[in-house]
């Protein structure tokens, strides 16, 4: 229930700490069928929670309230 880097408990979003994109490529996903059935899609591990402004700065972007 808050940002897992500064605490925060407003505008939380989810945050794939391996790109989806990656994992689409590495396992090959092409269609909906395929990545339903693909366990790493759905790793929670592969998730944590940040704010906005947190989740624009990890990926490089300025974030404008």
């Amino acid at each position: 229930g808050k940002c897992l880097v500064c605490g925060s408990v407003e505008n939380l979003e989810s945050h794939h700490i391996v790109p989806l994109a990656d994992l689409v490529q590495a396992h090959g996903i092409t269609d909906r069928e395929h990545a339903r059935s693909c366990d790493a899609l759905w790793d929670l591990g592969n998730g944590m929670t940040v704010c906005r402004p947190c989740h624009y700065n990890i990926h490089g972007r300025t974030y404008a309230d």
